[in-house]
């Protein structure tokens, strides 16, 4: 009795380890409200997103599976843009007949609590910086060379800091060089 015992707990034990183990998660689409989809889509196709699917229309702000926004709108407009990846990390701009969403910072202010910075990567930042100086785009930081660090490799990155048409903050990257990290600096 006791081996049967010990067999099921240790199959419990591990039935149960290997389902915590096997959760895991992604970013798959982060959306962004917007005041104009089409300003926003037009910006995000200027630096290198394509539209992936457009929806929307009438929706009952009454149901309890409603993405709750004040002011009961009737309508709204999803349009998702994919990147290189068509499938994770994509970028939803989603805009709602009312209530009129208002622009919270100016163009030019910092970012602090409560903002989102979305994190992209471009293999040409130096185009896409060219694309948003020909829109007006107001820099937060313009392009400059950092190195960072990971667990097995040291990068040479290039980066740059804006806001989109509704005032989200973009860090726009591109990885210029890999070098491993040295054997020793890896303990």
């Amino acid at each position: 009795m006791r081996i049967v015992i010990a067999i099921a707990t240790s199959l419990l034990i591990g039935l149960t380890a290997t389902s915590a183990q096997a959760i895991t998660s992604v970013v798959r689409r982060t959306t962004l409200l917007v005041s104009d989809t089409k300003a926003s889509v037009s910006f995000y196709e200027k630096i290198g997103f394509k539209i992936w699917l457009e929806t929307g229309g009438a929706r009952d702000p009454n149901k309890p599976t409603s993405f709750p926004v004040d002011g009961k709108p009737g309508q709204s407009n999803l349009t998702i843009m994919a990147g290189r990846d068509p499938w994770i990390a994509m970028i939803g701009l989603l805009q709602y007949d009312k209530p009129a969403l208002k622009r919270t910072r100016n163009a030019t202010a910092g970012y602090g609590i409560g903002d989102a910075v979305l994190m992209l990567e471009t293999d040409d930042l130096d185009g896409v910086y060219k694309n948003l100086q020909a829109l007006g785009t107001t820099m937060l930081q313009t392009p400059r060379e950092a190195m960072t660090r990971s667990a097995d490799s040291i990068k040479t990155v290039k980066n740059m800091f804006f806001r989109d048409p509704d005032g989200w903050v973009i860090e726009m990257s591109q990885v210029l060089r890999t070098e491993p990290l040295p054997a020793e600096a890896k303990k």
